[in-house]
């Protein structure tokens, strides 16, 4: 989206209802964001000309038309703001409630196949006696396939409790804790850490990357996937999932997201799946 395209959409749909459309990435929302100020400024501009002249020509008309032009400035800007900040940020208590309330029913979601898996896993490190962390869970759909390739241990983390309590059941013997993946602590460091058809639902991923970046050893292998392409995940995210959802990046863009912490070198995003995968430095 060029300079030309957004000024002209700024036009037509308003800025706030562009920094509000969650099917935009976040990097264009703040692109309308510096356009919207620019703007405005230019707003600010033909207001004080109109007040300036209003009040040289003792103008009724120009003075109630400066007046009016700031007060829908001010209002178009704090709507403005305020639609950015609330398509920037999920809340976390909307977030575990919507995945809470999902938790009975989650196991009969269908799946991505075996072969899938398999390149997710395979390109992910994951192999006999890894110490695997697995990030936002859910009821543990890749825990089987962890525990068929005989890894060391198995520790995950859900933000939803409900998601949880059907992990922990499922899977005793693995170590399965309720907690928020941006402030999580561990007293160990992993080989392998996995976030599988999760990642669009934190917040604030870049919180989350450099808060589990910790937790892997050097040398360790960090991966974000899904089991099927971003197109069909963005479309699902936004027809049922809007409110707890972000757009999936592009693999490049995710790539450098993860560059400050891992030398990435698996991108992967077809039809069947997405992957990006990289050792941390």
């Amino acid at each position: 989206m060029d300079l030309l395209e957004l000024l002209s959409d700024i036009v037509i749909y308003g800025s706030s209802d562009l920094v509000g459309n969650k099917k935009i990435s976040s990097k264009t929302r703040k692109r309308i964001l510096v356009v919207f100020i620019i703007v405005s400024l230019c707003h600010i501009g033909i207001s004080a000309f109109c007040i300036f002249w209003a009040i040289k020509d003792k103008s009724i008309i120009l003075l109630v038309l400066g007046i009016l032009c700031v007060l829908l400035f001010i209002y178009n800007a704090f709507k403005t703001i305020e639609k950015y900040k609330e398509a920037q940020q999920m809340n976390k208590e909307i977030i575990k409630d919507f995945f809470d309330n999902l938790a009975p029913h989650w196991d009969n979601e269908p799946i991505a196949d075996k072969e899938i898996f398999d390149t997710i896993l395979d390109n992910g490190g994951i192999k006999e006696n890894a110490d695997v962390l697995d990030v936002a869970c859910g009821t543990g759909v890749l825990f089987p396939y962890y525990l068929e390739r005989n890894v060391k241990s198995i520790t995950a983390i859900d933000l939803s409790t409900e998601m949880v309590k059907i992990a922990k059941s499922k899977f005793p013997q693995v170590n399965v804790i309720c907690g928020d993946a941006e402030s999580i602590t561990f007293d160990r460091n992993f080989d392998c850490i996995v976030i599988y058809n999760a990642f669009p639902h934190f917040p604030e991923p870049e919180k989350v990357i450099s808060n589990l970046s910790k937790a892997l050893k050097t040398g360790g292998r960090f991966t974000i996937a899904h089991g099927m392409s971003k197109k069909e995940l963005d479309e699902i995210h936004m027809k049922s999932a809007g409110k707890v959802s972000n757009i999936l990046p592009d693999c490049d863009n995710l790539a450098k997201m993860l560059e400050s912490y891992f030398n990435v070198d698996i991108m992967i995003s077809n039809e069947k799946m997405y992957q990006v995968s990289g050792t941390k430095k």
